[in-house]
């Protein structure tokens, strides 16, 4: 187990996007899968517009890394199926500093599906979103069929009930997560600073 821990399993884990409630002529919204700064997704709006994400493969889904550009006020909602019932809020109206880099717990539970709800901005713009996580695949590879199964079902239906989550009982979990997916960051820096230097 020791020498399994040594090798970290968090991956970067491509999307597809399936809808955005408005984009600006150049500013649509497949540019922030580019991590590069010269495009963004812009709006000519201020306020309460949305992307929904589909991860490529089902995902324990650790982090969101977006670089912002002019939004101020962000909430995030995962979920494993594509129905409004089904999605657990894991970032609630946050405020967010313009024109940086921020990273999201997720809590690393299952998810397919990420949606981002712009609450606030001037007006609402994102340079990128990158999801970090383990994906379904690679706990298949490093630990067979039967731990793919208990660590993609079991998080979710333990620790989230239909309507609100637990955050004691996630913040538990994805600490014994971040423990058994690879090492950590040294000491002295967070874990913000380190998946912001670990990724492009």
């Amino acid at each position: 187990m020791e020498a399994l821990r040594k090798v970290s399993r968090l991956r970067i884990v491509p999307y597809n996007i399936m809808s955005a409630s408005c984009e600006r002529p150049g500013q649509l919204a497949s540019n922030i899968t580019s991590v590069k700064t010269t495009s963004c997704w812009g709006t000519a709006s201020g306020g309460n517009h949305t992307l929904l994400l589909r991860l490529k493969t089902p995902t324990l889904l650790g982090f969101l890394k977006i670089h912002n550009k002019g939004v101020s006020c962000i909430e995030v909602a995962i979920a494993t199926k594509n129905a409004e019932s089904e999605f657990i809020t894991v970032a609630s109206r946050r405020g967010v500093p313009l024109n940086k880099c921020i990273v999201l717990r997720c809590g690393f539970l299952p998810a397919r599906y990420v949606r981002i709800r712009c609450v606030r901005g001037a007006p609402v713009s994102l340079y990128s979103v990158q999801a970090l996580g383990v994906p379904k695949r690679k706990i298949a590879d490093d630990f067979g069929e039967s731990y793919e199964q208990l660590l993609s079902d079991v998080p979710h239906e333990h620790h989230y009930n239909p309507v609100k989550p637990k955050r004691s009982n996630m913040r538990g979990w994805e600490s014994d997560a971040l423990h058994f997916f690879g090492p950590g960051p040294g000491d002295k820096q967070t874990w913000r600073e380190w998946i912001i230097q670990s990724t492009p």
